[in-house]
């Protein structure tokens, strides 16, 4: 996966301090700060230390560090256009069985904030370009970057359920053939009568499943957009645009039970899985 373009809007009552612009998707949705990641040069050192530096990492967890660099892009072959490059190495999945079964890293993730005060918001709209080596293979699925709820690291992913009260998160998902949906951690009992939903008892939802699709060898712009809901109520939002067109447009959700669990973080999370050998690509790509 290659990311050149990394922005986080976010929905606060502050003015912008960053003096950059609002996007015209942020000024519609009402949001009133900005934060753009830059990116590094090809011959950057401790790339953590720079991510912290930087990116404002939220916390000290980062898996993946060797598989993550800074390059020109190798899709357009521009050498001056840096771009994020991750890899996934053969055999390689989801953090948590890589590590337990001593398995290959691959992919990365780690948490980002864009307020070193640790705000937290209501609102979040994310928007990044994208794109998978002409040698990617989809297998069965992998995870891509979203939003983050609570305290960054401290549940809502992995098989780790949200319950109202701790967390909750939103990520977007590539399947098998290219397919692409959001995928999230949140309370599911008013979602999983829904045609567009599959619920699972023991991991995430998944919403849309297929309507977005991935290609190999080209850039593609996703934006999604966080709105969270009154904690006595079911109004929370969930929206994704591909290359400017409304994808996912998912209404009446409820992310929290607690008004107290607010948006927090980028959730910078990639990787093959699914936690089973079985999401894992047989050879390298990136």
């Amino acid at each position: 996966m290659i990311t050149p373009r990394l922005a986080l809007l976010l929905g606060a009552s502050l003015v912008a301090v960053s003096g950059q612009q609002l996007s015209q998707r942020a000024q519609e949705l009402g949001l009133k700060e900005t934060w753009s990641a830059p990116m590094g040069s090809n011959d950057q050192g401790n790339l953590k230390s720079y991510l912290t530096d930087q990116w404002s990492l939220a916390i000290s967890y980062m898996y993946g560090e060797n598989d993550v660099k800074f390059v020109g892009d190798p899709i357009t072959n521009n050498a001056s256009d840096t771009v994020m490059e991750v890899l996934y190495a053969a055999g390689s999945y989801a953090p948590s069985g890589s590590k337990s079964n001593s398995g290959s890293t691959g992919g990365t993730e780690f948490y980002t904030t864009p307020d070193s005060n640790n705000a937290s918001y209501d609102s979040m709209l994310l928007r990044y370009d994208l794109a998978f080596a002409s040698n990617f293979d989809w297998v069965l699925g992998g995870k891509l970057p979203g939003l983050f709820g609570g305290p960054p690291g401290k549940g809502c992913s992995g098989g780790n359920k949200a319950d109202g009260s701790n967390c909750f998160s939103s990520r977007l998902m590539w399947r098998q053939g290219g397919s692409g949906e959001a995928y999230a951690y949140i309370p599911d009992s008013n979602v999983c009568s829904d045609s567009n939903v599959q619920c699972n008892d023991e991991y995430g939802v998944s919403f849309s499943r297929g309507v977005i699709q991935f290609k190999t060898n080209q850039w593609t712009t996703l934006e999604m957009y966080v709105k969270v809901n009154n904690a006595s109520k079911s109004d929370g939002i969930l929206q994704v645009w591909q290359d400017g067109s409304l994808k996912i447009n998912q209404q009446n959700l409820q992310y929290r039970t607690s008004n107290a669990v607010a948006l927090t973080s980028m959730m910078f999370s990639t990787f093959f899985g699914g936690g089973s050998t079985n999401s894992a690509r047989a050879t390298s790509s990136n």
